[in-house]
């Protein structure tokens, strides 16, 4: 159980952590016959462990990790209950937690921001989520909901919104048939470029034209 606490704290993936922590401090009281000093030492020795997985994680210096380590293991041995042990351990764990969980966060938002620049140079593409979220190393459910959560809207409709800005770009720019334009952005042939591109600005794509030109 000890092991596996650190590979969670490793990995990034907690979850079960609950049930685990408490299987593990049920196994450390059993082990020790309930003898206080035993049940430190255990106790001291896990949080090096763990402490140790936990610096592969941070981006903390070891010197501050350190510094924690030892107001933690201080804290533990003015213990002298049982229960003040299991209290200080647990207090112990969830500082470590916070470290880690806040690397994992920041290692999420920027495996997002991978992907957006991907999106933002490959838009008129067919792109399927499925392959997104495999860039992005996470399910299809999480990667939609962390990427709504940067962008402030969903995968479609962020690829939607460049097209629509690229369309805007070449119909200012020069004369090229609107079949053509829609083709570039990465629109299926037919009426849906005219009626999505009036949707989104008000005006078709040839009044949208006329209008720049004559601005």
């Amino acid at each position: 159980l000890l092991l596996d606490l650190k590979h969670s704290l490793e990995t990034g993936i907690f979850s079960g952590w609950p049930e685990t922590l408490d299987g593990f401090l049920e196994q450390v009281l059993t082990l020790s016959f309930q003898n206080p000093e035993e049940i430190r030492w255990h106790l001291q020795y896990s949080l090096t462990q763990l402490q140790e997985a936990a610096k592969l994680r941070t981006e903390t210096d070891e010197k501050e990790v350190a510094r924690l380590y030892k107001d933690l293991s201080l804290s533990l041995e003015r213990t002298g209950t049982t229960q003040e042990m299991v209290l200080v351990f647990k207090d112990a764990l969830e500082k470590l937690l916070v470290l880690v969980q806040g690397r994992s966060r920041l290692e999420a938002d920027r495996s997002i921001d991978q992907v957006k620049q991907y999106v933002t140079k490959n838009f008129r593409e067919t792109l399927k989520i499925s392959h997104l979220a495999k860039l992005a190393g996470t399910s299809i459910s999480t990667f939609s909901r962390r990427f709504k959560r940067s962008t402030g809207v969903g995968l479609e409709k962020f690829i939607q919104n460049l097209r629509v800005e690229e369309a805007r770009k070449l119909l200012k720019s020069g004369s090229l048939p609107i079949v053509q334009v829609a083709k570039a952005c990465g629109f299926k042939p037919g009426s849906y470029f005219s009626r999505f591109f009036r949707r989104q600005t008000g005006f078709t794509p040839e009044e949208f034209r006329k209008r720049s030109q004559r601005g």
